[in-house]
């Protein structure tokens, strides 16, 4: 389970009482290698996703270079759940496996170059 990896590995998790296990997520850190879209007022930016794939968690591995897909405001649901706000924003992005986000790929590279410069 994502939980225990993320866990282990230190990740900063923000944790809801059991029963609201999907609507937990874990923060990762990223620097900016190339920008395709979006403004970012930093190179280092933080991307939030699920820490349950039941919820369309994206398994990060720590190490790996990733494109990464996604937008300002959770896919959880309501940007709001049991009191709790969740960070929304123009410094981080919220990603989930129903985005493109994968690996680095030279073809996927080539692609986003190509759709920039139209």
């Amino acid at each position: 389970m994502m939980y225990e990896k993320y866990k282990s590995e230190g990740l900063e998790l923000e944790e809801m009482p059991k029963r609201f296990i999907y609507y937990n997520y874990a923060v990762f850190k990223f620097v900016i290698k190339e920008k395709f879209k979006g403004e970012f007022s930093s190179d280092t930016i933080n991307i939030y996703t699920s820490i349950n794939s039941a919820v369309c968690g994206f398994d990060f591995d720590i190490g790996e270079i990733y494109i990464v897909y996604g937008k300002g405001k959770t896919f959880l649901g309501s940007s709001i759940f049991l009191g709790r706000k969740y960070p929304e924003g123009n410094n981080l992005i919220w990603t989930n496996i129903c985005t493109r986000t994968n690996y680095r790929t030279n073809t996927e590279v080539k692609r986003l170059r190509k759709l920039k410069n139209k």
